[in-house]
């Protein structure tokens, strides 16, 4: 039996066809197995190819004379191939490397792609340029067409090893901008404070709807030479102007850049810049404090509600909102006009609201209680979603530090209404939260102290409040108010209920029509 070649665009298995172009799609439809039993089934082996272990340093000094030649499908990262008789050609579909499509070329079974891609898609699959040795799972879908004239969906996975260029050393005198904001003088640059291993981060001020920057390292700003004390330690972009508020960075010699570009920085405010050494990349986002709602029912700015911001999280704040009909809302970065945004925003609406643009406002369409997760960066986003709040730690009817629908709150049906937590599983100290986007508890929480809810934010632990085991947690979102109760309802003969409250002040009320209640 003559061995099959197979190729991944188009190529000959088990007996020649010449120049086949049949695209998988033209075929019959594919059987139901699925591409991996098909590719067990029909012996199709998908396997690392010649170049296994990639060095991309190697890679570029072997074509550092030849710019087109990166540009060609040069690296060949697997290989196909098959001795069974029953297939007759294989048209080649996609390839991926850890979840990130990539152009690939076929020629005598081999998958070969473009260096400048493979390095772009190995970036963007570890979120890093780190010279850090990656080990990559090499996908290849293709639809192998059977003697039979039948199509066979195939897949397969090889893993390569590649080591990304060598990253610049981090420099033991630090990092500094400079850019339109500080009219790129050199002896007054902008010095980054180091907040962690290889990060630094600085607060710039724009002025300008689009300021152009670049980071240096650290330098004598005496009487600086741009050519021998500054421009040899630059990093930039790869695309001049790039406006990315995420992005990767490239340097003086990295082979994979003529030269480092400057990004740029859209819209005037405050801004916070990150920059990550380790990984060669950054983050910008707005710098922001504060955030305010105001709307239709909050007299168009004669009442602005306050969001709390989540600890630890720069630029993103919630809130738990009654939204009524027909109601429209904006949002500012303090208590009255000014860059303030709506209709602007993207919307992920999950709760229902129908929550849409309306102009340079949003307009909710559904009455109801909703938490608003409202990301005001360089991105402006709001996220509608149900309003679940949550006992956790100790009171909770489990005893775990951890979300559970068994520690659920109940909602309101009106704006007035009251949220109910689950009783209380023990004495101890109460902890309440709300539980979205994968932030750990702690960073949403919040308490009643003296009747009204506060919330922790950006701040540190709060003041501990113990509540009695039986007792249940009462909140009014809408008046800002809270308590923690044990209420025994009136029985048949109406006998008076019994409701025991924690507050700060001890104080008896008695109401025979009606019940008794003892605040404590």
């Amino acid at each position: 039996m003559k061995k099959n070649q197979i190729l991944a665009g188009m190529f000959l298995a088990g007996i020649t066809l010449g120049a086949c172009t049949d695209d998988y799609t033209d075929w019959a439809n594919p059987q139901s197995n699925s591409p991996e039993d098909a590719a067990a089934k029909y012996e199709i082996n998908y396997a690392a190819g010649t170049d296994a272990a990639i060095v991309m340093d190697d890679v570029y000094a072997k074509y550092a004379d030849d710019a087109e030649g990166l540009k060609v499908d040069s690296v060949v990262i697997a290989s196909l191939s098959s001795s069974n008789a029953n297939i007759a050609s294989i048209a080649f579909k996609s390839v991926n490397v850890n979840g990130v499509a990539i152009d690939a070329a076929f020629k005598d079974g081999k998958v070969k792609v473009n260096t400048l891609e493979l390095d772009l898609a190995v970036r963007k699959a570890f979120n890093s340029r780190a010279h850090v040795e990656r080990t990559l799972d090499v996908n290849v879908d293709a639809a192998a067409k059977l003697t039979t004239g039948e199509a066979v969906s195939t897949s397969g996975t090889a893993q390569v090893k590649l080591t990304p260029v060598t990253t610049p050393a981090i420099s033991e005198k630090g990092y500094c901008m400079m850019g339109d904001f500080q009219k790129w003088n050199a002896n007054e640059p902008i010095v980054m404070e180091k907040i962690g291993d290889g990060l630094y981060k600085a607060v710039v001020t724009t002025t300008a709807e689009k300021s152009w920057f670049k980071f240096y390292r650290a330098y004598d700003t005496t009487n600086p030479s741009w050519d021998d004390d500054i421009n040899p330690g630059v990093l930039g972009t790869f695309e001049d102007g790039d406006v990315a508020t995420e992005n990767f960075l490239t340097w003086v010699g990295d082979p994979s850049c003529p030269s480092p570009q400057a990004p740029a920085i859209s819209g005037i405010n405050d801004f916070i810049v990150t920059l990550d050494v380790v990984n060669m990349s950054f983050k910008v986002a707005i710098k922001t404090i504060d955030l305010f709602m105001t709307g239709s029912n909050y007299g168009w700015g004669d009442t602005w509600k306050q969001l709390t911001p989540i600890h630890s999280a720069e630029g993103e704040f919630w809130t738990i909102v009654y939204l009524e009909a027909g109601e429209q809302i904006k949002f500012a970065p303090q208590a009255g006009w000014g860059n303030d945004f709506g209709g602007e925003a993207t919307i992920n609406d999950e709760a229902g609201a129908g929550l849409t643009a309306d102009g340079t406002n949003l307009l909710a369409k559904n009455a109801g209680w909703y938490l608003l997760h409202v990301v005001n960066t360089t991105d402006r986003i709001v996220n509608v979603l149900a309003p679940n709040i949550y006992l956790i730690g100790g009171t909770a009817a489990d005893g775990k530090w951890e979300v559970a629908d068994v520690n659920k709150f109940t909602v309101p049906t009106g704006k007035d209404g009251e949220f109910v937590s689950p009783a209380f599983g023990a004495a101890d100290e109460v902890r309440m939260c709300v539980n979205f986007g994968g932030y750990d508890w702690w960073k949403t929480e919040f308490i009643v102290l003296d009747g009204k809810i506060v919330y922790r934010g950006s701040g540190n632990d709060q003041e501990r409040v113990k509540v009695a085991a039986g007792q249940k947690a009462y909140l009014n979102f809408t008046d800002g108010i809270g308590s923690f109760k044990i209420i025994f309802f009136l029985n048949k003969n109406k006998a008076l209920f019994l409701a025991m409250e924690n507050t700060r002040k001890r104080a008896f009320m008695f109401s025979l029509s009606n019940h008794l209640q003892i605040l404590i």
